[in-house]
């Protein structure tokens, strides 16, 4: 065994040895030869002379050999170190447990150990680290006079991946501090070339004539990331006591703290970076942020555990290291490196969706052919699959900010903010609004189609993004401003803003007293306040003497948005330092009704925007600057002479308002800065409109993601609410009465049967109103038209009639967005003319069931102020119960977990399925009289166990099938009632089976469908009585259940007379179901 050891040793001595061999040859200092350099002719023009090259490999002709050296070099030290390890644990073990000793084997562990600890020992003695670096570094060959000489980028790779695995499988302490103690790794961190190697990688590609010139290496891009992933895991070894090694203290000649390691990682979060390499730098610059977020204990409760064999102490940074480190990174020079290529990234993935958008398919021009459909259907799955991957992307961006505000340094953060609001914020998300917004006004523009992609694609980019970052950055201070910059009315104005130019400080003093880091507050982390951060207005020094420009925070835009937000009615002086805001109007330029599909585009990413920030705030912060109620406060507190009064009229101000300047008056301000202005009237009233709106096809279509966020806003604010109420009743009105109309296109379809001659005065007004039955109860003549609305209802209780439930608002997520975008691109299925009018019909009132819904509970809340909704703890997933209250339901569909129901008004349930609306039917034995009335003789067979008036042992009864009164009569021989139904749930259906040639006997089959589970007597259901059919736990699917009823007559004359006659009959009957439902629709 002892001889298995020693070879380990001798093999690690012998790959040492041959490792320096193959390097120290005189192959290994031959460079690669140099082509001459010569002049090529491209498309005719003179190419210039190649200029000499910088850096050169050299030629190793046992490079093979090399790379498996250091692979090996490295395996053997890290299975000395394990073995070590397991070795040491093993002893403790023994000796707790009494385990006999058996002094064979005792003496073989000794001589394990002894020999793979002279493992690491020997490549401590050979300077086998420093002789890896310097061969990465270079510094191995000697460089000629015009070239630094590299090794080929195989064997610098493998060093590196060497060395790394060292550094993460090193499991004894002491070995940990030789690795990093020789400083022979800060050494590589801050002296690798990378620019060398890419200069002597790009000559090697010259050399070759049919390489395309892109220098796209992969690799050099392999060696990139094997010497990040050396960074990472250097980062993850920084601890208290492995941090002087890391670091550069500050000295007499080094008056600043110096951290190699941060600033190579700084590096490689440049934007040209492969992403592996920028995700993986960035995480080590924010591991390093975030040993200093972590506090050590104010009193230690025992005493720190021993420093155990082979396990590193881990424990926390001290105040001074932590404040150096914080000093260190959140300085501006270096802030801007490591947050920058954040924002060139997503500036970069907002150009991307605005070119994107530009490309939308274009509809054909031969619409209505199945090829054509088809083919364009093809062109929008590959654009809306595209836009897919485009949005991951820009997800993936964002969820790197958010992992930098979640670091918690409030100094970072300052800075982040206001660099993300004036390179991003403003010139990619606001201001291409403005432009779209000013050409939409512009008087020139007449017609809003010819509105350029260059203005409506940047103004969808910038929306999508906005309702990203409210999707997925949490910061709330960030959350604030965004909030304030896009949706208050008043905006800071340009020429009033000043420029604050504050010193660094990362140092505070905590409640006790003690000097601590200045971390997120948790006024700042309150989502109901209104504080975010100083932004340098607590510690500006405007001349900073001792601070070099470059050291200087510099804020702008922040600190005026926090004033805005601040600003609760009561400052004259803010006032003054504002405008309306253009951005707020532009958005509300967005919700225009509009028909042109990038318009309608548009206002889908306005509401998506506005559901995306209410979800992100608390309602008190959003309802109260979108609705402008601190404005409204400044006016009201005005005197009642002073409201109207025009700028015109109104005198300078000398008093300075708390400075030396000239201000205009407060008469002035309220004209100019948009007091006074109804805003709760604009927001809620463009809300209102949006919650239903018309397609480019002419289409009515709900918006439940509108209805969330009008809700959000108004139900604690009652005038809100009130106002809400009134707007949805109008628009729910308009939208009723423009369905009416639109029943006139139904005429289009052919005439159904049992409608009378088209002569007849009344043939357009009763074929519409059967054709209004048939889309809302989904029975007739189209049997692929199905289903009808009824089956969309949800039922949550049956007394004393149904109660009819609809989804009225969904808290819609980031990917109903970006579906919703391409929604509306596709087509529907080819269908013919009849099927496409139905359907469309169908849709649209579909929809003005769920505003009615919807209107009913604002009218309901309005009456109680709202105090329904403010008991539950989310607008989401929301039940109305019985009793007029709300409460959050668990439901296991991932859709409803989203979304609130609510039930139809009364006067919609009572159209639908109130039993007064039907004709009254006689009394069953009553005597009817069937004298000129069309009857016509049948027969039916005894249902079992029936109530009717039957003598017992009859099977077959012998009745007259009469229709009479819009009413379905089974009369007997004695001109006794047996049974009535009403003819409008009735249809019937010729004999499927082919008719016996034994007889002259025809059947008809006459099917009722209604909600209930108890069918008129002679109507049986195929098997056992329908269930309900369970949606969720509190939900019951609303079905319309169907019964048969065999009838026999006695030739094929006589079924087809009687079959004429029902459906005639009960076209009629249908027809005034369905003028039922009109007027409801007309009120």
């Amino acid at each position: 065994m002892s001889q298995q050891h020693e070879n380990v040793v001798e093999e690690f001595k012998f790959v040492w040895n041959r490792l320096r061999a193959n390097l120290s040859t005189e192959d290994s200092k031959k460079v690669l030869t140099m082509t001459p350099q010569r002049k090529s002719r491209w498309f005719g023009r003179q190419q210039e002379t190649t200029p000499p090259p910088t850096a050169l490999y050299v030629t190793l002709t046992q490079m093979e050999t090399i790379v498996e050296d250091l692979r090996r070099l490295a395996e053997l030290v890290v299975m000395g170190e394990n073995a070590v390890t397991a070795g040491e644990k093993q002893k403790p073990v023994e000796k707790n447990q009494d385990i006999p000793k058996d002094e064979e084997e005792e003496l073989d562990l000794t001589t394990m150990l002894q020999y793979h600890a002279q493992l690491f020992d020997l490549f401590i003695e050979e300077h086998v680290l420093s002789y890896m670096v310097d061969l990465v570094l270079g510094t191995l060959f000697s460089s000629s006079a015009t070239a630094k000489l590299l090794p080929p980028l195989p064997v610098a790779t493998q060093a590196i991946q060497s060395i790394s695995i060292l550094i993460q499988n090193v499991s004894q302490v002491t070995s940990l501090y030789l690795l990093l103690s020789s400083d022979t790794i800060n050494r590589l961190s801050q002296e690798l070339p990378l620019d060398d190697y890419l200069a002597a990688e790009r000559y090697l590609q010259l050399q070759h004539l049919d390489s395309s010139l892109t220098f796209a290496s992969p690799a050099l891009t392999d060696f990139a990331t094997h010497f990040v992933t050396l960074l990472k895991s250097l980062a993850m070894r920084v601890t208290p006591e492995t941090l002087q090694f890391f670091v550069q203290y500050p000295a007499e000649d080094r008056p600043a703290l110096q951290f190699p390691l941060y600033d190579r990682a700084l590096e490689f979060c440049a934007a040209h970076h492969d992403s592996f390499v920028r995700t993986t730098a960035l995480n080590i610059c924010l591991n390093v942020l975030r040993l200093t977020t972590v506090d050590e204990p104010a009193h230690e409760t025992s005493d720190p555990p021993a420093l155990p064999v082979g396990v590193l102490h881990t424990s926390y940074l001290p105040f001074s290291d932590r404040l150096l480190i914080a000093q260190y990174a959140c300085l501006p020079r270096r802030v801007e490196p490591l947050i920058a290529p954040i924002f060139t990234k997503l500036a970069e993935r907002w150009n991307a969706l605005e070119e994107h958008l530009r490309e939308i398919p274009p509809e054909s021009s031969d619409s209505h052919a199945k090829a054509s459909l088809v083919k364009h259907q093809v062109k929008v799955d590959r654009w809306l699959s595209q836009w897919r991957n485009q949005a991951d992307q820009l997800h993936d961006e964002l969820l790197f900010l958010q992992d930098v505000f979640q670091v918690g340094l409030t100094s970072l953060n300052e800075q982040l903010i206001e660099m993300m609001l004036a390179t991003f914020v403003y010139p990619l998300q606001l201001q291409p609004l403005l432009l779209y917004c000013k050409c939409v006004e512009s008087p020139d523009n007449t017609n809003e189609c010819d509105i350029p992609s260059a203005l409506w694609a940047p103004a969808q980019a910038a929306l999508f993004t906005i309702a990203a970052c409210f999707h997925f950055l949490e910061h709330p201070a960030l959350l604030k401003l965004l909030w304030v910059a896009f949706f208050h009315p008043l905006s800071p104005d340009s020429t009033s803003v000043p420029t604050i130019r504050a010193q660094l400080q990362v140092e505070s003093v905590n409640e006790a007293g003690r000097p601590c880091l200045r971390m997120d507050s948790p006024l700042t982390v309150n989502l109901n306040s209104r504080e975010t951060y100083p932004f340098g207005s607590r510690f500006t020094n405007a001349e900073l003497p001792d601070v070099s420009a470059e050291e200087a925070c510099v804020f702008v835009l922040a600190p005026a948005l926090q004033q805005v937000l601040a600003f609760r009615g009561d400052d004259l002086a803010l006032l003054a330092k504002t405008k309306p805001n253009p951005y707020r109007q532009a958005w509300l330029t967005c919700l225009q009704p509009s028909t042109s599909q990038f318009s309608m585009t548009l206002r889908h990413l306005a509401i998506g925007t506005l559901n995306a920030a209410v979800q992100a705030l608390p309602v008190s912060l959003v309802s109260s600057i979108l609705l402008g109620t601190d404005l409204q406060q400044f006016h009201d507190d005005m005197p009642i002479d002073e409201r109207d009064l025009d700028s015109t009229a109104a005198h300078i101000d000398d008093r300075g308002l708390g400075s030396s300047n000239v201000y205009q008056s407060r008469h002035a301000l309220t004209k100019t800065r948009g007091v006074g202005t109804d805003h709760m009237g604009v927001v809620v009233s463009r809300l209102a409109t949006s919650v239903v709106y018309q397609s480019p096809g002419q289409q009515q279509i709900y918006d439940a993601t509108a209805a969330h966020a009008l809700i959000y806003l108004v139900y604690t604010n009652p005038q809100a609410l009130k106002l809400a109420a009134q707007s949805i009743d109008s628009v729910w009105r308009h939208a009723a009465h423009a369905s009416c109309r639109s029943a006139a296109l139904l005429r289009d379809c052919p005439t159904l049967r049992g409608a009378p001659s088209i002569q007849d005065p009344r043939y357009d007004d009763k074929l519409a109103t059967a054709l209004m039955d048939m889309v809302v109860y989904g029975t007739g003549d189209f049997p692929q038209f199905q289903p009808g609305l009824a089956d969309f209802l949800m039922q949550s209780t049956s007394e004393p009639y149904p109660s009819c439930t609809l989804a009225v608002w969904s808290c819609g997520t980031f990917p109903d967005l970006i579906e919703q975008i391409g929604k509306q691109f596709r087509k529907a299925a080819f269908k013919n003319d009849e099927q496409k009018l139905l359907e469309e019909k169908r849709t649209n009132l579909l929809y003005i069931w769920q505003l009615d819904a919807f209107a009913s509970l604002l009218r309901d809340l309005s009456a109680t102020q709202g105090v329904a909704l403010r008991s539950v703890s989310q607008l989401t997933s929301l039940v109305r119960l019985d009793d007029g209250t709300f409460a959050n339901k668990d439901f296991s569909s991932i859709q409803r977990k989203r979304q609130a129901f609510a039930t139809l008004s009364p006067k919609a349930l009572d159209t639908l399925f109130c039993e007064d609306a039907v004709t009254v039917l006689p009394e069953i034995g009553s005597t009817i009289d069937i004298v000129g009335a069309l009857a016509v003789p049948c027969v039916c067979e005894a249902p079992p166990k029936s109530a009717l008036p039957i003598a017992e042992g009859v099977s077959w009864l012998s009745l007259y099938l009469v229709p009479q009164d819009s009413s379905l009569l089974f009369v007997q021989q004695d001109m006794k009632l047996l049974m009535a139904c009403p003819l409008e749930r009735v249809w019937i259906v010729g004999d499927p089976e082919k008719p016996a040639d034994d007889s002259s006997a025809r059947k008809l089959l006459l099917q009722y469908t209604w909600i209930d589970t108890s069918p008129p007597p002679l109507f049986l259901f195929d098997n056992a009585v329908p269930k309900p059919e369970i949606v969720e736990q509190y939900f019951s699917k609303m079905q319309l259940n169907t019964s048969t009823c065999i009838v026999w007559f006695e030739n094929q004359t006589i079924a087809d007379s009687a079959m004429s006659l029902l459906i005639r009959a009960i076209f009629m009957a249908r027809s005034t179901r369905g003028e039922r439902i009109q007027r409801f629709f007309s009120p």
